[in-house]
């Protein structure tokens, strides 16, 4: 009966009426908020009885916002709901915030931190939370743990990003800076973790336990036939684990919840997330504290190495097993076993066979962030950045998924904050071989092949991947206005057919599809009888598909529907008909814009592949030139579709008269020194004629000798025989150097390596030109005085020494 009677309070208890003390009833309150799964349903309480919340219920109900709009944003199906539900979002959160601001001082260090967390997560900057948070989360520092103080200041520094938030900014800076303060002052003199009970020795013990006290529990009689039948048992012992394994389990989990706690490293990988987020969002760079987050990190990651059996896979965050039971939340090392209920059947109560993953270490997805924070304040810190490298390498496997903007991010901040070029190699190598490729924008694939070709990758693989795909899909604009004349290679499934075979031993084998999408010919009315409904390739699918996209447009829906049902069992080489349908779908001309590029990009990526020695010729090993592209003529395929969208350019910025370093002309330098790097694959009198027009283009703004005058009055202008100042006419000093580029509209890098080129065949051009190359020569951003040096004397032992400008010529004499 007392069991009844406790089951019947439970539950009404929230329609009791003894709540005295406010004019509503809490537990009322509590049952309305629990129910609610949408928004709409979850503001009638919140505008009803917002001003009554206590702590608890104001920051539950903050949480469960975002949390909410995101769920009702990823599933509504039209754009007005979401519409709505953001309106209805912030109404929540200015009604929350009123009544936050009231009971802050009230909140506990976790409830404070949660609900800073729901306003930075919506971006949402309510200005009396704001300043209440400002002045308590300082006050609160000395006794903050610091998961919850992580999480507020990431909170803070995110909801004033938001829009509105510029009038909080200075405030919440600093609460920030009082935030790595206190973490100078924290910070403790060794960041080893004490190493957690191993799983099986808290086993044994539990287990141990579980049976001394079961034996102290019967009585004596009992005691006595219990021990003569364990001995009986004793041979196998099977039989007495199996009657201690729920009380071991129960103990395993007290005793690896404790071990968890114990092992709780000072500041773990989210805490230093969120601090390095929140630092650089408000750019709050203070040494020290920057110091402190990036040596905890590196901690982190090294303890987790340690701990990794390289022989076992590729390396994998620790994760804790939460599991949701009548007690709270129990934390598990490990997945907890199964236990049969219900006659067999899967248990659902409380979802106990569903644990929550929780990560305690980093992974790509926490790692890739962390490194652009510290690249947003441009803090090196080599421990963290080597140790990232060497934790990107040991990840790579066949089941990490590489999410393209992460992968862009992690190798990104890698090589502006000037990681050790062995372990970035090793990362960029060991990322790329996992990534497919074909969701990488054309783009992005041009600059993994610059850092790879930098860090020293020279695995060809590698790069006959990179080079397949922009074969395939890439196309050429003119200086970012859009093209669809200039195709890079041709359009088809070769490339990305070929790019799957050669990552097979990284990803599984996915399913072949021999019957894409069945189309019926409208003008046979249908397939004879007995005629079998003929099999369709890929090829022959897309191409139907795109055909009756034109014919009917009932037949287009359920010809392009049927393959996007079909196109995910299709492979990887089935992408580039889907973005074909996709396009034609959307009323579009000409390929994707993701996979366009401007001419300095293919610049860039054939100097890129030339660095690393791809496809170069190898009479000294007997490799011969294509044997890893297949295509010995990508470099003059790739040459001659940016030409023509190089002309356009440099004639859109003639017409309006815009220079500027990086432009057209920094193009045609840079494809100037890319037809000289793969000479021997363009042909040698091809790529001198080339070298000759885009010097030309470089120095004019054309590639013709004609175009704009007469030759000989423009290089007199463009070294300054005709001007007052003797300086810039003979070279001058580094500043006329700088200052002669900025007038032609050319940086110091392209001017080097058209230099370069020009040093490797000056016989291209006349005298008069090559002069006037040379006096663009100088230092500057890119390009060290040891380049410089190179390059002179690369010309003179070319026998072109007359050709450099005193000042170059007196600084080699010095030299």
């Amino acid at each position: 009966m007392g069991t009844g009677t406790q089951v019947q309070s439970r539950r009404g208890a929230h329609r009791s009426a003894y709540n005295f003390i406010q004019p509503v009833e809490t537990n009322h309150i509590n049952a309305l908020l629990e129910s609610a799964t949408v928004l709409e349903h979850a503001a009638l309480p919140v505008l009803q009885y917002g001003a009554w919340f206590d702590p608890e219920q104001v920051t539950r109900t903050l949480q469960r916002v975002p949390r909410m709009l995101r769920y009702q944003q990823r599933k509504g199906a039209a754009a007005a709901a979401s519409q709505s539900a953001s309106a209805t979002a912030t109404r929540m959160l200015d009604t929350l915030g009123v009544r936050l601001a009231a009971v802050a001082k009230d909140c506990s260090d976790e409830q404070l931190a949660r609900a800073l967390w729901a306003y930075g997560a919506s971006r949402h900057p309510h200005p009396a939370v704001m300043a209440a948070a400002c002045e308590e989360l300082p006050r609160r520092l000395p006794s903050m743990p610091m998961a919850h103080m992580a999480a507020a200041a990431w909170g803070l520094a995110a909801a004033a990003g938001g829009p509105g938030g510029g009038a909080a900014r200075e405030s919440v800076r600093g609460a920030l800076q009082a935030v790595a303060r206190h973490i100078v002052a924290a910070r403790p003199e060794s960041f080893t973790l004490p190493a957690a009970p191993a799983p099986s020795a808290s086993l044994a013990s539990s287990s141990t336990s579980a049976s001394s006290a079961s034996s102290k529990a019967r009585p004596k009689g009992k005691r006595r036939l219990a021990s003569s039948e364990a001995g009986s048992r004793s041979g196998s012992g099977s039989g007495s684990a199996a009657a201690v394994q729920p009380a071991a389990d129960v103990m395993a989990a007290a005793a690896a919840r404790a071990g968890l706690e114990a092992a709780r490293p000072w500041m773990d990988h989210r805490a230093a997330l969120q601090l390095a987020w929140a630092f650089a969002s408000a750019g709050v760079a203070v040494p020290q504290a920057l110091d402190a987050v990036a040596d905890a990190a590196a901690a982190r990651i090294t303890s987790q190495m340690q701990e990794h059996d390289a022989a076992s896979g590729p390396l994998a965050p620790r994760r804790t097993y939460l599991y949701r039971t009548i007690r709270g939340w129990q934390a598990w090392p490990r997945p907890r076993p199964p236990t049969p209920r219900n006659g067999g059947r899967r248990s659902v109560y409380l979802y106990d066979d569903r644990p929550r993953v929780v990560l305690r270490d980093f992974a790509l997805s926490t790692l890739a962030p962390l490194l652009t924070a510290f690249r947003r304040l441009d803090y090196r810190h080599e421990g963290l950045l080597t140790a990232s490298a060497q934790h990107l390498a040991a990840s790579a496997g066949p089941a990490l998924r590489v999410d393209p903007p992460q992968l862009a991010r992690a190798l990104g901040a890698l090589a502006a904050l000037h990681a050790p070029p062995g372990p970035a190699a090793a990362a960029a190598a060991s990322l790329l071989r996992c990534t497919r490729l074909s969701d990488v924008p054309t783009p992005a694939l041009v600059r993994l092949a610059e850092l790879s070709s930098k860090w020293g990758v020279r695995q060809p693989v590698l790069y006959g991947r990179i080079v397949r795909q922009i074969q395939a899909r890439g196309w050429v604009r003119p200086g970012g206005q859009g093209s669809d004349r200039s195709v890079v290679a041709y359009d088809g499934p070769r490339a990305e057919v070929a790019d799957v075979e050669m990552i097979e031993e990284w990803e599984p084998q996915e399913p072949q599809v021999t019957a894409l999408v069945p189309v019926t010919a409208a003008k046979d009315g249908g397939k004879k009888a007995g005629e079998k409904e003929k099999e369709l390739t890929p090829e022959e699918a897309a191409a139907a598909a795109l055909a009756a996209s034109s014919e009917s447009p009932r037949v287009a829906r359920a010809a392009v529907s049927s393959w996007r049902r079909q196109v995910a069992v299709a492979g990887p080489g089935a992408a580039s008909y889907l973005r074909g349908i996709t396009a034609r779908e959307a009323g579009e001309v000409g390929p994707a814009a993701r996979d366009g590029l401007d001419p300095g990009e293919v610049a860039r990526l054939l100097l890129a592949l030339a660095r690393a020695g791809y496809d170069l010729p190898r009479p000294d090993k007997g490799l011969p030139a294509g044997r890893h592209s297949g295509d010995p003529a990508f470099a003059g395929r790739l040459l001659d579709a940016a030409l023509s969208p190089l002309d356009e350019w440099l004639r859109a910025d003639a017409a309006a008269g815009a220079r500027g370093g990086g432009g057209a002309r920094d193009a045609a330098a840079l494809l100037a020194a890319a037809a000289v790097s793969y000479g021997d694959l363009v042909g040698a009198e091809r790529a001198r004629k080339l070298l000759g027009e885009l010097t030309h283009a470089t120095l004019y703004g054309s590639r013709t000798r004609d175009a704009g005058g007469d030759l000989r009055s423009r290089l007199l202008a463009l070294t300054g025989a005709g001007a007052a100042s003797p300086s810039v006419a003979a070279g001058g000093a580094a500043d006329d150097a700088a200052a002669l580029r900025a007038s032609v509209g050319v940086s110091a890098a392209a001017a080097a390596e058209l230099a370069l080129a020009l040093a490797a065949q000056p016989g291209a051009v006349e005298e008069a030109e090559l002069k006037a190359a040379l006096a663009l020569l100088g230092e500057g951003r890119g390009v060290s005085k040891e380049r410089v040096a190179e390059v002179v004397r690369r010309v003179r032992t070319a026998g072109r020494g007359a050709a450099l400008p005193p000042r170059l010529a007196g600084e080699a004499a010095s030299a």
